[in-house]
């Protein structure tokens, strides 16, 4: 003969996330290197190629150390932190694609906690990244780009895109946010640019050239190309900017050139 127990009181679960503002509040991905400068011949002969050299620097922004267990890389490429990586106060840790590829260009001895999942590479063009806890509960997620209004000294030009001021900036979707710099894993990217390149543009009269935002041109003029005297002074807005200069009726032909400035 079967016996059953009598029914217990009703008792209410509740499916709760897991505890992510203190992820959200610490971690930034502060350098993105999705298009290195070109492989040379020697690292060719290593077998490596260009995107052999790619890497993605997380940063810990708080005051404490941070215990990366069962946060992953699930967007852009595949990457699971392994059990016990600490990202200490104020570091930074690296994910790349190839280890040995990395260290032979920037060195050894820098925070990398692995290597993505082979086969994985940052897209050139620009993509969706998204560093998530678990199955998928995002901690940052955001899709950069390689053109106007982005930088484009990353593209390819040997530099790195940055994050501006990481401990206040929360929003890595901002293009204002971020910022050319020089490829430095493990440490703050000094801002760079790539040489200027000046686009005349016709009717009217105009000329387009890339910029930093913030940073200051001078627009020159000469008669003959030597003497050269400044006639404006322009405060880039963006990554490119359009200038077109005022022509008197009746005015000679004048040479034009863009000189980058402090003042």
């Amino acid at each position: 003969q079967e016996r059953w127990s009598h029914w217990s009181d009703p008792v209410q679960f509740e499916v709760t996330s897991p505890e992510t503002g203190k992820y959200v509040e610490a971690l930034r991905i502060t350098e993105i290197h999705y298009h290195p400068k070109e492989a040379n011949l020697a690292e060719q002969e290593q077998g490596w190629s260009t995107s052999d050299f790619e890497y993605i620097e997380l940063q810990n922004v708080s005051g404490s150390d941070l215990d990366l267990t069962n946060l992953r890389l699930t967007k852009g490429v595949d990457f699971d932190f392994e059990t016990g990586t600490i990202i200490r106060s104020k570091e930074y840790l690296l994910v790349v694609r190839n280890r040995a590829a990395f260290e032979s260009r920037f060195g050894a001895g820098l925070p990398i906690a692995g290597e993505w999942q082979k086969g994985n590479r940052l897209d050139n063009g620009g993509e969706n990244l998204k560093l998530s806890y678990g199955a998928g509960i995002p901690i940052i997620e955001f899709t950069y780009d390689d053109a106007d209004p982005w930088p484009e000294g990353p593209d390819g030009n040997g530099f790195s895109l940055n994050l501006e001021e990481p401990e206040k900036s929360q929003n890595h979707g901002n293009v204002g946010s971020w910022y050319s710099g020089s490829a430095s894993p493990g440490s703050v990217g000094v801002k760079v640019e790539s040489p200027l390149l000046l686009t005349v543009l016709e009717d009217p009269f105009s000329f387009e050239f890339n910029s930093v935002k913030g940073n200051t041109y001078h627009i020159e003029v000469s008669d003959d190309l030597s003497k050269w005297t400044s006639k404006e002074k322009i405060v880039a807005k963006g990554s490119k900017t359009l200038h077109e200069p005022i022509l008197n009726i009746g005015e000679k032909v004048k040479f034009f050139r863009v000189r980058q400035g402090s003042n």
